[in-house]
């Protein structure tokens, strides 16, 4: 996704916190052959959109990036606090 590529994820670990489906990529609601067949349908369907949907995607992906430093700060604070 950082690469401005559309992504086929399953619904699976966390993968929807970052694809949407339909906007930056494409989800397979099960790990299923059916499933995987139909997101992979909609992904070639969607190549006039690609371009659009992959530059989405890098933007959701450096927007999530840009919220770790965070709340890794506040555990850094807090951890330093109890010495």
């Amino acid at each position: 996704m950082m690469r401005g590529r559309v992504v086929i994820a399953t619904d699976v670990g966390g993968a929807t916190e970052i694809v949407t489906d339909g906007e930056t990529g494409f989800i397979a609601k099960t790990p299923t052959v059916v499933e995987v067949q139909a997101a992979l349908e909609s992904w070639w369907l969607s190549r006039d959109r690609w371009s659009e949907m992959g530059a989405e995607g890098a933007r959701a992906i450096r927007e999530f990036h840009d919220n770790i430093p965070q709340p890794m700060t506040v555990l850094k604070e807090l951890l330093s606090s109890n010495d």
